[in-house]
């Protein structure tokens, strides 16, 4: 990401500063966001297949609070 935010500001002639403020800007609010319906989307999954035992369930859950904490790093 940092390399495309040079390749940028090269190209464009904008300094790199801009390119990464502009970045958090869109990607600060995106984020939480992402993780939020993450969330309820497996909670909503969870309620609506309860033929599956409840391990599977955790599992979802799990992978998906670690997918979202990774999207955030």
């Amino acid at each position: 990401m940092h390399n495309l935010f040079y390749a940028l500001s090269e190209i464009s002639g904008i300094s790199f500063a801009v390119f990464e403020v502009l970045f958090f800007l869109i990607a600060i609010p995106i984020i939480p966001l992402y993780l939020i319906f993450s969330f309820i989307y497996t909670l909503v999954i969870i309620f609506q297949t309860k033929k599956y035992p409840k391990r599977i369930f955790y599992i979802k859950l799990i992978i998906s609070i670690i997918a979202g904490l990774l999207i955030t790093l």
